[in-house]
């Protein structure tokens, strides 16, 4: 069940512990992928004020990287969807997981990509489906579904000018693993059981039972 969340404490986001080879993504039926983006993990709070924190997947504060004016706007603005309905309610905690796109590329700088939802409304949403939560996060920001333009490959949808969102795809794994490939700013992919269940981030390596990553070669990395 969820856990209150009423001050502010930076939980390990779920993280999956190995990788799996790009030829056996034929064995995951009924999973979901996401694109794995080349950038730094990061967890962006925003507190009951509306003013606006990030934090490495280590829990710490970003050294490399300074928050810009345009970067704290676009994501105090996901409180206000600009149509009267906040299911971000402002006053109250939440706490998202994303990549920071910014200094690992030179195309796309001060972009973060969200792709999972930790806390909502004041609420740890532990006891949640990968699912529900990839629910709360599309509705709470209206639900977007165009595609950003400025990489002029649509690697992810366009929120606002700053703020993306990682598409989910249920099927074709192959294909979308090596649809973009050559980009410097794709990893690769990040499976994930969308029926997995979001357990309270207390170590490092929480919740990798329901995530895989499968990532493109690299001499820094294998498998």
């Amino acid at each position: 069940m969820p856990m209150p969340y009423k001050k502010m404490f930076v939980m390990w986001p779920p993280r999956p512990e190995g990788s799996a080879d790009p030829k056996t993504l034929d064995k995951y039926p009924g999973w979901w992928a996401q694109r794995k983006f080349n950038g730094t993990r990061s967890l962006v709070f925003l507190d009951p004020d509306g003013n606006v924190h990030l934090r490495t997947r280590h829990r710490e504060e970003h050294r490399a990287y300074q928050l810009t004016n345009a970067m704290e706007a676009a994501i105090k603005s996901l409180l206000d969807r600009g149509d009267g309905i906040f299911m971000f309610e402002p006053g109250k905690w939440q706490v998202f997981d994303a990549e920071l796109m910014h200094s690992k590329t030179s195309g796309v700088k001060d972009r973060l990509v969200l792709f999972d939802i930790l806390v909502h409304n004041g609420s740890y949403l532990t006891g949640t489906t990968c699912r529900a939560r990839y629910e709360i996060l599309c509705e709470g920001l209206g639900m977007p579904d165009t595609s950003e333009t400025e990489t002029g490959r649509s690697i992810a949808l366009k929120v606002n000018e700053n703020v993306w969102l990682a598409e989910v795809f249920e099927e074709t794994f192959a294909d979308y693993f090596t649809e973009l490939t050559d980009m410097d700013e794709i990893e690769g992919l990040v499976l994930k059981d969308p029926d997995g269940v979001l357990k309270p981030g207390v170590s490092e390596k929480n919740n990798s039972e329901w995530l895989v990553r499968v990532r493109k070669p690299h001499k820094n990395y294998r498998h």
